[in-house]
């Protein structure tokens, strides 16, 4: 009787000098060498590995072409990982076919990147003057809040998806 071997053991056969590399990094360097139209189709089933393997392909570029697009090197790290997190939402909520996944990445990196462009630098804060002082202080405070509450999200998502794209 024959057994399957899982395709990972094949490319893991002993020989003299090699030293053998985890299924989990088979599995990446499998799906680097699939199509975009294949990593698309296994991202929107919830595969993960196939996102960070597309994303991988066409980090550099990306993150060139939000260099030019924003004003600060971390501007653009930020442009960038708020397209990435987009992107990744985009795929799991909609069934929507996605032609040409390099397109849909640069038109995601773009719209987001021009969005913090037309962004006032600095957010206004009103004071309700009802509570005396404390007013602008307590709608700080609610905002930093938000805003840490974003950076956790951000931060899980970069986390799943292997560490970030920097």
């Amino acid at each position: 009787m024959l057994a399957l071997r899982p395709h990972y053991e094949k490319a893991v056969e002993p020989c003299a000098g090699a030293f053998a590399m985890s299924p989990l990094a088979l599995s990446i360097r499998f799906l680097q060498t699939q199509p975009d139209k294949k990593l698309i189709e296994l991202a929107q089933a919830g595969h993960e590995r196939a996102f960070e393997a597309l994303i991988q392909r066409y980090r550099r570029e990306l993150l060139r072409y939000c260099r030019r697009l924003s004003t600060s090197e971390a501007g653009a790290e930020d442009a960038l990982q708020q397209a990435l997190l987009q992107a990744w939402v985009s795929l799991s909520q909609t069934e929507t076919p996605v032609r040409e996944a390099r397109a849909w990445l640069y038109r995601i990196v773009h719209n987001v990147a021009i969005s913090n462009l037309r962004r006032p630098v600095h957010d206004a804060v009103e004071v309700d003057r009802s509570h005396g002082s404390r007013g602008a202080d307590h709608e700080v405070e609610r905002r930093l809040e938000v805003l840490e509450v974003r950076h956790q999200i951000v931060a899980r998502v970069v986390d799943q998806l292997g560490g970030g794209v920097a």
